[in-house]
């Protein structure tokens, strides 16, 4: 499966199949990102049950103190 994430396409054989198992692999597990797949925001009680499918792209948005 291809898809996007923060404007990179990554190939995956299989072991992602919902956003919370992308978030997983790439070590989001805190409460300080948002996540929009497909220019749309996924609310965070809907990670585990959001499918992902071939072509998604999904933007990980992380705050950066400062401004």
């Amino acid at each position: 499966m291809k898809i996007t994430i923060n404007g990179k396409e990554k190939s995956f054989e299989g072991e992602v199949d919902t956003l919370s198992n992308i978030l997983s692999l790439f070590g989001k597990d805190g409460d300080y990102f948002a996540v929009a797949i497909n220019k749309g925001f996924v609310p965070k009680h809907k990670y585990e049950k959001h499918e992902i499918r071939e072509g998604d792209v999904i933007e990980i948005v992380t705050p950066h103190p400062g401004g």
